[in-house]
């Protein structure tokens, strides 16, 4: 008891306590147990996860570091959360989907389902971000389930929420509907105001946009009540543009303008004056067609002198910034001019002396001239191969880009049109859609190979090394790849033990685990499987993706490092193969200190292995 009543003391003046540094933080909390530490030191990262991201990733980091120390899994659970929420923060949703699957495999283990319910809640929300809808879906199933389960009704009320969201952003309007409803039933259960009054707002939106204005209005007004009670002005603002909105539709003006103009009052004090201008647009257009002609226009004076006024903020702004730039340069200037006064000064000075040397410098005139001739001649010919080499990789790109990239733009555009025109039917515009984003995922593929291989042809890639945890690189590749894997029922394996750590560039490894892996999915048909295992050897760490794929012949295996960009060969499923990417990891993992080499047989698959140093 004597321990919880000072973290309490603690947590509570922490916040006055990092005003003077991260110094007092840490003496304040020195008397506690190790454990109490890491909850400390993740909580207050936790408060500062928009407000202050470096602190609050520095504090995560060192309670994660103190808890692997004193073998404190549930606080490395923690800690990994909310390293992931840094990252969220960030919308660097890779690095974050990695913390947070890591969080959600020791919650997994400690056999903890209310935190795993969570971390497959916020899983989900980063598969959102992503844009990748069904992983994100499968997610926040799986954290549905769990918290029915432990009946924990906050978060299954909180998951419904997202699931609503979620399927409006893929325009599943009735399933968004469906979950909104149900958040707003588990909110009223739990006697939780806020989350009604959020699904009765967001059940309107979805009812206006499938059309059924007067359901919209109804949910609309029903909503109103909880956000009169909050007093929250910027959402209950915004709910009357909505409604305002709705009876603009529906002809009805004068309840129209009444909304509008409440909802203007509301948020007069609101900074953003873009709010406003909605709200002039909606009375002028009320006025407007009653033939208020008058007070239309004079509504529309309003709009467009604060569409002047938006502008002229704007202007405003870049004239302050290029007076700055003026003021800027000009001091420099005078700087300059000073200089050279004090320089005109020292010549004078220093006149005498000078002369006295210039017999003695004009004999070594020749002689500096001649080098410098030398010189000047290497510096050409060293040009000249430069300029070789340039026009070499501009026809490889050219090659390149004529050959692997114009012909799946080509097919793309043909079956664009063919949606266009209505030629095919519904079944086969599925199976298109599917394709196409496909070949779109392709072409992505290749640019970003393309851009990564020429960058480091024309100036070289530069190097940034640093500690890797092998275990994390695999799992976050194998996360990107694992909506893809499953439309062609491919097993993804992955066998790496957790303290494998390496030394290289983090960007650089990436690259080269993308390209494997995307390789390994290409040419492996539907059923079969792809591993991934990292073993250590000596001082360094072996990587291997082995696939059950196609394999290759030896001619093609004894080319594929070739050091050139090779001919594209098609998939299983007929994807593109990038000639370019192999020779990228080859280089990439050459300039890390590392080995790359294949072993394959036809019809029995490839084993890719490369190796990266380790930490010292």
């Amino acid at each position: 008891m004597k321990h919880l009543f000072v973290v309490l003391m603690v947590l509570g003046s922490t916040v006055g306590a990092f005003a003077m540094g991260d110094d007092s933080l840490h003496k304040a909390i020195s008397t506690l147990p190790d454990t109490m530490k890491v909850q400390v030191l993740y909580k207050e990262s936790y408060k500062r996860v928009t407000t202050e991201s470096e602190t609050s990733l520095r504090l995560a980091n060192e309670a994660y570091a103190l808890s692997l120390k004193i073998h404190y899994p549930r606080g490395a659970a923690n800690s990994q959360f909310y390293i992931g929420a840094v990252y969220q923060g960030r919308a660097d949703y890779k690095t974050a989907l990695v913390h947070v699957l890591n969080a959600a495999r020791i919650h997994d283990s400690l056999h903890r389902p209310k935190n795993l319910a969570i971390d497959y809640d916020d899983i989900g929300l980063i598969f959102e971000n992503m844009r990748d809808y069904a992983s994100a879906m499968n997610y926040f199933r799986k954290g549905l389930s769990l918290a029915i389960l432990t009946h924990y009704e906050a978060e299954e009320c909180h998951i419904y929420s997202n699931m609503g969201r979620s399927f409006d952003l893929s325009g599943h309007y009735d399933s968004a509907f469906y979950y909104r409803s149900k958040a707003k039933e588990l909110g009223e259960k739990m006697g939780d105001q806020n989350a009604v009054n959020q699904a009765l707002a967001e059940m309107g939106i979805l009812s206006v946009k499938q059309g059924r204005q007067q359901e919209g209005l109804d949910y609309y007004l029903k909503a109103l009540p909880y956000f009169e009670k909050v007093h929250d002005t910027v959402p209950w603002g915004m709910l009357y543009q909505n409604i305002s909105g709705v009876y603009l539709s529906m002809k009805k003006y004068a309840e129209s303008k009444k909304y509008a103009m409440l909802g203007m009052q509301l948020l007069k004090n609101n900074k953003e004056p873009d709010v406003n201008l909605r709200f002039y647009e909606a009375l002028y257009s009320a006025e407007k067609l009653q033939g208020n002609y008058k007070e239309a226009l004079a509504w529309h004076e309003k709009m467009t002198a604060l569409n002047d006024s938006i502008y002229s903020a704007s202007s405003s702004k870049q004239v302050a910034e290029l007076a700055t730039k003026y003021e800027t340069a000009k001091k420099e200037e005078q700087i300059n001019l000073q200089n050279l006064e004090i320089s005109r000064r020292g010549i004078l000075i220093y006149a005498g002396f000078g002369f006295a040397l210039l017999i003695l410098v004009g004999t070594g005139i020749g002689y500096v001239n001649y080098r410098k001739t030398q010189r000047l001649s290497v510096r050409l010919a060293e040009q000249r191969n430069a300029l070789e080499d340039l026009n070499k990789l501009k026809d490889k790109l050219f090659s390149i880009i004529s050959h692997d990239l114009r012909s799946p733009l080509n097919n793309t555009h043909a079956m664009l049109e063919l949606l266009q025109r209505g030629e095919i039917s519904e079944d086969k515009m599925k199976r298109f859609t599917q394709t196409l984003s496909d070949t779109l995922q392709d072409n992505i593929q290749l640019l970003d190979n393309l851009l990564n291989w020429a960058a480091s042809q024309l100036k070289g890639a530069q190097i940034n090394k640093r500690e890797i945890n092998v275990r994390e690189l695999i799992e976050e590749n194998l996360a990107s790849i694992q909506s893809t894997a499953e439309r062609k029922n491919i097993a993804l394996v992955e066998q790496a033990s957790e303290d494998a750590m390496v030394y290289a560039d983090l960007s650089m490894a990436r690259v080269v685990m993308r390209n494997l892996l995307s390789n390994a999915l290409k040419f492996t048909p539907e059923g079969g499987k792809i591993t991934v295992q990292a073993m250590t050897t000596g001082n360094e760490v072996t990587i291997v993706v082995a696939d059950t794929g196609v394999g290759m012949e030896n001619a093609m295996k004894n080319s594929v490092f070739s050091g050139s960009p090779n001919e594209s060969t098609p998939g299983t499923k007929n994807e593109k193969g990038f000639g370019i990417g192999l020779n990228l990891c080859k280089e990439f993992v050459e300039k890390n200190d590392g080995r790359i080499y294949v072993e394959s047989q036809l019809g029995q698959g490839s084993r890719f292995s490369f190796t990266l140093p380790m930490v010292a």
